[in-house]
């Protein structure tokens, strides 16, 4: 009937709207990951950390105990394939025996951030970790 659709038609115009409202409101959160995911550069593991509120050993412990880094805190090769990590060399280190080390550390892609951000933000998990 007429009056059934006037309502529905006021129905679909209240969701809209509220649709429209959380869209305006989420603008400047999506623009912000959008430039985070998109950035050319990497950050280090415990920057990240801070950045998020946790420290640096909870966040390895965590991303340990989740099967995403190994205990030498490298990723595993899935997530460096999908772009999450880079592991950049550093300068090798001689140990008091005169044996030359390599050195490398773990980097976290702006792509990453996004993921581990996502990943862990509905739970407290890193917090209580």
């Amino acid at each position: 009937t007429l009056s059934e659709a006037l309502l529905l038609a006021g129905k679909l115009a209240a969701e809209n709207e509220i649709a429209n409202a959380k869209i305006k409101l989420d603008e400047p959160k999506v623009i912000f990951a959008e430039a985070v995911r998109n950035m050319q550069g990497s950050c280090l593991l415990g920057d990240f950390a801070k950045a998020i509120g946790i420290g640096r050993n909870r966040l390895f412990k965590k991303l340990r105990d989740d099967g995403i880094l190994m205990q030498s805190n490298k990723p595993y090769q899935k997530y460096c394939d999908q772009g999450l990590f880079v592991i950049s060399e550093q300068i090798a280190f001689t140990d008091a025996n005169g044996v030359t080390h390599p050195s490398w550390t773990t980097r976290l892609t702006g792509k990453g951030q996004v993921w581990l951000e996502n990943r862990y933000r509905k739970s407290t998990q890193l917090v209580k970790a």
